[in-house]
């Protein structure tokens, strides 16, 4: 019991990592994802609509 403090002071340290890592990882992978799907359809060019059949 007396080492339940330094686990307090750890946990206190490492979910605003965890945030962090979260935050950053998520916006690089939706920036990579617009990059990607806006280079498959060129720059200005809306999306292509398929007739109706």
């Amino acid at each position: 019991m007396p080492y339940l403090s330094f686990g307090t002071v750890l946990f206190a340290a490492l979910v605003p990592l965890a945030a962090g890592i979260y935050l950053l990882t998520t916006t690089a992978w939706s920036f990579a994802e617009r990059a990607w799907l806006h280079r498959e359809r060129g720059a200005g060019q809306p999306l292509a609509v398929q007739p109706a059949r």
